[in-house]
């Protein structure tokens, strides 16, 4: 299966912090299900994730993190790759009431008119 990381690939993509201090490259691999998937996926290299294991910049170079990023071009794709980043990135899709295009956008439009609001 093709699939097209956006947490790669898109400026307005960020990597997720657990509430815990482990940093995956998106939040659709943060919770549930798909948290449990990476970290049988990854075994004990999972702790490379953590933040007390070293900067941002560190833990996006560590091994766990270049494990997860082969995954991305293996047959078998982490799940939660598979089902957000099957599209390529012009074929947006829609989440509630916003598309993902536009997503970073919106949030930054509506951090600003909160700071303008007195």
């Amino acid at each position: 299966m093709t699939i097209f990381p956006k947490c790669k690939h898109r400026d307005d993509q960020v990597p997720a912090l657990r509430v815990d201090g482990y940093v995956v490259p998106c939040c659709h691999m943060a919770s549930g299900a798909q948290w449990v998937e990476l970290k049988k996926f990854l075994g004990n290299k999972v702790e490379q994730l953590h933040i007390s294991k070293g900067t941002l910049d560190e833990i996006n170079r560590s091994e766990a993190m270049y494990e997860i990023e082969q995954s991305f071009t293996s047959d078998n794709p982490l799940s939660a790759c598979t089902r957000i980043c099957s599209k390529p990135f012009y074929k947006a899709t829609k989440q509630g009431n916003v598309s993902t295009a536009n997503y970073g956008a919106s949030i930054h439009n509506l951090i600003k008119s909160r700071l303008d609001v007195e």
